[in-house]
């Protein structure tokens, strides 16, 4: 991979990109398994790659423009989970009691985990998630 990968030099178009396709679509042509269609989408992903990664590098993986869960957190909300203190026994969601493995502090469990940890499938994914706050959109598969 070298800048001529994405750049003309002699026969620049907009932006210098070295074809009239959309950015995404320049992204797609290495990063196909990115590309979806799928059924449960992150609209950020369809919108512009540029908004969670920096083509010409970055400090944190994945050439994401800032670490998780900052980067998350720039358009999402804390989870239950994560910005309310939790009782250390099972605790009910949906009419089902789950067990708390990270007791009253889960708040700071999930500030220093990732996001990707659980929402693994961030650019879209084909398969319902199983919960029922997340009506299929959680991402996790």
């Amino acid at each position: 991979m070298s800048c001529a990968s994405c750049h003309d030099p002699h026969a620049a178009t907009e932006f210098q990109l070295n074809t009239p396709m959309r950015l995404n679509d320049l992204c797609y042509t290495c990063h196909q398994g990115k590309e979806g269609p799928y059924i449960f989408e992150h609209a950020p992903v369809v919108e512009d790659c540029s908004l969670c990664h920096s083509a010409h590098g970055a400090i944190p993986d994945n050439l994401l423009t800032v670490n998780e869960p900052t980067l998350c957190l720039q358009c999402h909300e804390f989870h239950f989970h994560a910005g309310l203190l939790s009782p250390d026994g099972p605790t009910e969601v949906g009419g089902t009691e789950y067990e708390n493995p990270n007791g009253a502090n889960s708040f700071n469990v999930a500030m220093t985990t990732k996001c990707t940890q659980c929402h693994s499938q961030v650019h879209g994914s084909d398969l319902p998630t199983q919960t029922v706050p997340g009506a299929g959109y959680g991402l996790v598969r």
